[in-house]
């Protein structure tokens, strides 16, 4: 078996879980950096702080949205889950930048 057989094998094995994990805690990471940056330059620590609990939770949503929407499709799903949880953070960092927020 050559490498790319080892790899498919590997991720249709559940590798594919540990992928999406890793790159969605990488995820988490940058948007919380740039929601800190956001409640920064908008004066409350305090607003930086929800926004990072919210991108936090919307990754894990829109990743999630990504994964159940393509489940049957391989490799794709790990790709889809990967622009579900960027999308999602990158909406809500939007809206507050945006000051269309309601509270």
């Amino acid at each position: 078996m050559g490498f790319k057989n080892n790899l498919i094998a590997w991720l249709s094995s559940g590798g594919a879980y540990l992928v999406i994990t890793i790159l969605w805690i990488l995820c988490i990471f940058v948007f919380a950096g740039k929601a800190k940056q956001a409640g920064i330059a908008d004066g409350s620590s305090n607003s930086g702080c929800y926004l990072m609990i919210s991108t936090t939770v919307f990754v894990g949503i829109g990743g999630a949205i990504g994964l159940i929407l393509f489940q049957h499709s391989f490799p794709w799903y790990i790709f889809t889950s990967l622009l579900g949880g960027i999308i999602a953070p990158m909406l809500a960092i939007r809206t507050f930048k945006s000051g269309k927020r309601k509270y």
